[in-house]
């Protein structure tokens, strides 16, 4: 949000963040190292490389490791949220150059260095572009909670029905 609305760039690598825990153990806060900076290029691949790459990418091995989860539906979740976020700052701010570009990250296949981007694709539309449209590319295996809900984007047919 913090690039897109007000183009400035939070110090985002893992090494760079603590996560404040609540009582419930959720993640309550995060807090960065220091403020950040002014985010002055264009390019979504530059402006969100630090963020892919030195903090999802850790946390994802890290929590496949521990969870059992595989990267792939850890990856789609991050691509799910992130595309959410850009949708919410949509209907709050709407378009934008900086959020038409950050969109480009769902879009493309690979970054401009030739690495395969693992936000390509998480989310797609049927038909129109009503949340209620709205498919992920990857279940998020959350049916499998003991509470058994079904996330509203869910991909399986049979999910969407019990929704």
């Amino acid at each position: 949000m913090a690039d897109v609305l007000l183009a400035w760039r939070l110090p985002l690598a893992l090494e760079d963040v603590a996560f404040i825990i609540a009582d419930d153990a959720r993640t309550a806060a995060m807090r960065c190292r220091h403020e950040g900076r002014a985010s002055t290029t264009a390019d979504p691949f530059e402006r969100f490389g630090e963020l892919i790459f030195n903090h999802f990418t850790p946390l994802v091995t890290l929590l496949a490791a521990r969870t059992g989860l595989t990267r792939r539906v850890l990856w789609s979740n991050i691509g799910n949220t992130f595309e959410a976020m850009l949708r919410r700052i949509e209907s709050v701010s709407g378009q934008s150059e900086r959020l038409a570009s950050a969109d480009r990250l769902l879009a493309e296949p690979r970054w401009p260095d030739g690495r395969l981007n693992p936000l390509h694709g998480a989310v797609h539309y049927i038909g129109c572009d009503r949340p209620a449209d709205r498919r992920r590319k990857v279940c998020c295996l959350q049916y499998r909670l003991p509470d058994r809900r079904f996330c509203t984007a869910c991909p399986i047919d049979e999910a969407r029905e019990a929704v």
